[in-house]
């Protein structure tokens, strides 16, 4: 199952700025046909400041049914 997005706020670990994002638990690519770039905003949160990427935690089973964390 993928679970819904949630709000989130999140505290950029380079320059300090707060900025509103979203999360999903989990992500079931044998249930849901997201493309690449969708699934990488679910995996990292980007600074709309500096642009520096944070990793989400965030599991995710491919098609095959493996998990990635």
């Amino acid at each position: 199952m993928t679970m819904p997005c949630e709000k989130i706020t999140v505290k950029c670990q380079k320059c300090g700025y707060v900025f509103d994002d979203f999360i999903r638990g989990s992500i079931n690519l044998s249930l849901d046909n997201f493309d690449d770039e969708y699934i990488d905003r679910c995996m990292y949160a980007t600074c709309p400041e500096c642009k520096h990427r944070m990793k989400k935690s965030v599991l995710i089973v491919d098609k095959e049914g493996v998990f990635h964390f």
